[in-house]
């Protein structure tokens, strides 16, 4: 078992950090939403169709997103998620306690 300190550990990278067993981790607060959606999307090595067909959507849908253009609603990224077997975790900034892994 891996702890991970929240506050120290969790993004040294541009896209996150891959850890052991392809775990990325992302400070969703350092990053547009458009942004987060995107590395999601490239983390499942999706096409953006193959992307948004998982959830009813167009290849649009998810362009038009991706770029910022269109601000998605939270339901549909909890769906993409689920679809693609990925994990949202929300730790507070002023919780002490550690995320493990």
């Amino acid at each position: 078992m891996r702890i991970v300190n929240t506050h120290i550990e969790i993004v040294k990278l541009l896209c996150g950090t891959i850890l052991s067993g392809g775990i990325m981790y992302i400070r969703a607060s350092d990053y547009k939403s458009n942004e987060i959606l995107k590395f999601i999307r490239q983390s499942t090595d999706k096409t953006q169709k193959e992307f948004g067909f998982d959830i009813g959507k167009s290849k649009d849908w998810v362009q038009s997103n991706e770029l910022g253009r269109s601000d998605f609603k939270f339901k549909d990224l909890m769906r993409l998620a689920e679809k693609n077997n990925v994990d949202i975790i929300i730790v507070s900034k002023d919780s002490k306690t550690k995320l493990k892994q």
